[in-house]
């Protein structure tokens, strides 16, 4: 039996129905009215962004004259700004319920039953005498104002709430101690609708909140935090490739969150969650984790390449099997195309059923043997 192997570039049209973007305004802060001299300076300063309570949030800023809020040094530590020139400074924790927020406005209200990805980077200032387990924040309609500078109790807040806000914790359980390095704070949530403000900080009282002495030369009770680079970005995205000259439409639902991946060069990765249904080029929804990692990946490394192999079970014709790998292979490179990566970097070939690795006489086996590899190289050198 004679197996035809093909080389081949992958040209398809690719529409995005919804680009990912970040709903906050003015995310890292850079957007201000003058470049701060003071403490305190937050709620008045910066565009888009205000304080919900009465508490004294800070602003500091690389051109600041006043070393008290200047950057990478200033009145509660050492620290550069982890996007651009500033970044904001609260007390998340201090004595008597002081605590001080911030509260940043989208650029549109987030949409009913929609996944949306909060994120933003904290640091916990050298001065500090705690670290926190747990930091929060409201999805909120409509913009909160609170006359005192206590915690934002839940009571309070149900006052003026409606239905549309929220509140989320991101916890800890080695608490928020790195006062070296951004830590990245993250949580995936599905909006109720409407939602347009986000406020950040402690929403617990004193005795609520989990704390861990991190400082015993520290001179006061309290816990400070800076903030960079706040974001709401939308996950469902779906992604529709068309094959020239086909009637296959693969849609992709795009919904985690993706960490990068180290890859080997030369070596050959099988892409593990991605398992094909019979005689289908449907994607499911976990390749889409291995995928961005791979994404990240080659844009970082500019100088590599990428081979994506296609593999089927050995149920149909030889032509229709080798057909078949080669959809599979170039739906992948499809979604990698879309996502920027030049055509030039990407190469598929299609190997039918000639190189199983499990037995097609168990069903099981069949399921491990549709399957896409891929090998990332440097130098042009991807096909052997």
């Amino acid at each position: 039996m004679t197996k035809s192997f093909k080389l081949t570039t992958v040209f398809m049209i690719v529409s995005l129905k919804l680009i990912s973007q970040n709903l906050i305004l003015n995310p890292s802060f850079e957007e201000t009215r003058y470049t701060p001299d003071s403490i305190s300076a937050f709620n008045e300063n910066v565009k888009y962004w205000s304080t919900p309570n009465d508490g004294t949030t800070d602003l500091f800023d690389i051109n600041a004259k006043n070393l008290m809020i200047s950057i990478p040094k200033n009145y509660n530590g050492h620290q550069t700004a982890k996007f651009g020139e500033k970044y904001a400074g609260c007390y998340f924790y201090a004595e008597n319920n002081y605590r001080e927020y911030i509260q940043g406005l989208l650029k549109s209200p987030l949409e009913k039953d929609k996944d949306y990805k909060v994120s933003f980077y904290v640091c916990l200032a050298e001065k500090s005498k705690y670290a926190l387990s747990e930091i929060s924040f409201i999805l909120s309609n409509p913009k909160l104002n609170l006359p005192s500078s206590d915690y934002l109790s839940d009571n309070s807040l149900s006052k003026i709430w409606l239905n549309s806000s929220s509140k989320h914790s991101i916890e800890n359980e080695n608490y928020y101690t790195d006062s070296d390095n951004w830590t990245l704070v993250s949580k995936v949530i599905k909006a109720k609708g409407g939602e347009n403000y986000i406020v950040i900080g402690n929403f617990n009282n004193d005795s609520k909140t989990k704390k861990k002495k991190i400082n015993s030369n520290a001179t006061h009770n309290n816990s400070y935090y800076f903030i960079d680079m706040v974001s709401i970005e939308p996950l469902n995205r779906l992604v529709t490739l068309i094959k020239p000259n086909s009637d296959n439409i693969v849609e992709i639902k795009i919904n985690k969150v993706i960490e990068e991946e180290t890859l080997v060069l030369e070596k050959t990765y099988i892409l593990e969650n991605i398992n094909f249904k019979s005689n289908s080029i449907d994607l499911n929804e976990d390749t889409i984790d291995e995928l961005e990692r791979i994404l990240i990946f080659l844009k970082k490394n500019n100088s590599t390449e990428i081979l994506i192999s296609g593999h089927t079970d050995d149920v149909g014709s030889d032509e229709y099997n080798q057909r078949l790998s080669d959809d599979r292979a170039q739906a992948i490179a499809g979604y990698l195309s879309n996502k920027g990566i030049s055509l030039t970097r990407i190469k598929t070939i299609g190997y039918g059923n000639s190189k199983p690795i499990e037995s097609n006489k168990t069903e099981e086996g069949r399921n491990k043997n549709r399957r896409v590899e891929f090998k990332i190289t440097k130098n042009n050198n991807v096909y052997e």
